[in-house]
């Protein structure tokens, strides 16, 4: 790891946590309609909720790769930022399920599901066990943690990404646009992906799980690391794109069209999310506040299922 770059400056006051925080407060929303299937407004916001954290994880997590003194202290630093939340939203749910179960106290811990249940969960592959013994009636415990492999994926392959942008050279001349060439062969992969799995989901029976696999969400993390990249570049023409990028992404948003979403939403959602983190200084205020969103975003599934169980509906 000795690229020489120079850093995005980004402003102390800006909205990035604002934008964390709304995002997972949206998903906790619309999960919170979906099933409970109370009769409330849901503009189903809750995917493109998902994508923004995708996006922003392209650029901050980039951001982290350059700023760590080796690939060791980059996964270390990535260790640390996701899983002793995520291992203590697993284990602690597991545990105290138990008081939702129809099977009894002995009975739940030594069924093989539990087990199942956390070494799936453990090892990021929730859909292998979703569901704990007696509990919700073989419904998903978590269904918010599949998100978690896909992030660990983007780890994986970034170092990789980053090889075929600039070597092993020491000095990152931006200015060849090799780097711009990788980000776009990723993000048409990406866009193939999402077009053409749902094709053959459909001829050949395949699981439809595999279309919500990382290579549909590459757009996303590609458009965040492009960002990252040609950053001052785009600052200086952010507030004339950004009239472009509104309604060519809210028409896709209209039309729910798999295309036009897969072609156009990574990259006009990237160009809104970081000109509202930039510019929309109301929400500046949340700068110096904690940022709970990826608790919020972990913890709030098994909740609503515990008040479904508990209040019905």
């Amino acid at each position: 790891m000795n690229y020489n770059i120079s850093l995005p400056n980004i402003p102390r006051k800006n909205a990035f946590t604002a934008i964390r925080i709304i995002s997972a407060l949206i998903v906790v929303y619309e999960h919170f309609v979906v099933l409970t299937n109370y009769a409330l407004p849901c503009l189903e916001l809750r995917g493109i909720a998902v994508n923004i954290f995708f996006f922003l994880s392209g650029f901050w997590v980039t951001r982290s790769f350059f700023t760590s003194k080796s690939i060791f202290e980059f996964y270390n630093k990535r260790i640390k930022k996701i899983f002793p939340a995520y291992l203590t939203v697993v284990f602690v749910t597991a545990i105290l399920l138990v008081f939702m179960s129809s099977l009894d106290t002995i009975s739940y811990f030594t069924d093989s599901g539990f087990l199942k249940y956390l070494i799936a969960n453990i090892s990021t592959l929730n859909f292998i066990h979703p569901d704990l013994p007696g509990v919700f009636k073989g419904a998903p415990v978590n269904g918010s943690l599949w998100t978690i492999k896909i992030e660990l994926g983007f780890y994986i392959i970034l170092p990789f990404i980053l090889f075929l942008c600039f070597g092993k050279t020491e000095e990152v001349n931006l200015e060849k646009y090799r780097c711009l060439m990788i980000l776009s062969i990723v993000y048409l992969l990406s866009v193939s992906y999402v077009v053409l799995i749902p094709i053959l989901v459909d001829k050949y029976h395949l699981p439809s799980s595999i279309e919500n696999q990382l290579p549909a969400f590459m757009s996303y993390f590609a458009t965040g690391m492009l960002f990252f990249f040609y950053y001052e570049k785009i600052l200086c023409v952010i507030n004339k794109v950004v009239i472009i990028a509104i309604p060519i992404f809210c028409v896709c948003y209209l039309l729910r069209n798999n295309y036009c979403c897969a072609i156009f939403e990574p990259i006009t959602l990237g160009v809104i999310i970081m000109w509202v983190a930039l510019k929309a200084r109301p929400l500046y205020i949340f700068t110096e506040c904690y940022d709970f969103s990826y608790w919020l975003y972990l913890i709030h599934y098994p909740i609503i299922m515990v008040y479904i169980f508990l209040f019905g509906n």
